[in-house]
């Protein structure tokens, strides 16, 4: 499961937003914070979706390097030998199920409506690839899918914002880290 979460215009002094993401190995009975991390944009974003869209491709490329981690651990070779260094969305076939969850429906409608010239301008200005994204959690229905989440029950939300005791709390519960109840 990759959560991400992203706060527009979130430093007051030059605008920038900050994106974070947690990566968690997920089944029956296990719950693990596998990964995380935040990064700040080095541009600003002109809306929140923008914003999102940043965190959820930051998100996604440090997913593919825990899935090709855990499908080597399971002995899943044919994931983890992509073409001589080439790494194609497509091409994998195999291994476990991934999840995207994000807290911006208007994300998660960029992300599937890939060729709308409406955010054509962010591979230009932001570096993100809405095709690529496109293919990564919406051209495999069988091994990826995208879904809405409240931001309150996102843990990356930790990672984009200056928190209060109670949500941080919240928060640090939800990663795993402390009991949840330590500040």
């Amino acid at each position: 499961v990759v959560q991400t979460d992203a706060s527009h215009a979130g430093n007051r002094d030059d605008r920038l937003s900050t994106a974070g993401y947690a990566i968690y190995l997920e089944g029956p009975r296990t719950n693990v914070l596998i990964s995380w991390g935040s990064k700040k944009l080095s541009t600003v974003a002109l809306s929140s979706c923008e914003s999102e869209l940043f965190g959820v491709q930051h998100g996604s490329k440090h997913a593919i390097y825990a899935k090709l981690m855990i499908d080597a651990l399971r002995g899943d070779i044919s994931s983890v030998l992509p073409r001589f260094g080439s790494y194609d969305v497509s091409e994998q076939t195999k291994g476990i199920k991934e999840v995207l969850q994000v807290d911006a429906q208007a994300a998660i409608k960029a992300i599937r409506n890939a060729n709308s010239t409406k955010l054509r301008h962010v591979r230009r200005t932001l570096g993100i690839s809405l095709g690529w994204l496109h293919r990564k959690w919406c051209n495999r229905p069988d091994e990826a899918r995208m879904e809405h989440r409240v931001g309150t029950e996102l843990s990356a939300d930790a990672m984009t914002k200056n928190l209060s005791k109670g949500p941080l709390a919240h928060l640090k519960g939800l990663l795993g880290i402390g009991g949840g109840t330590d500040v």
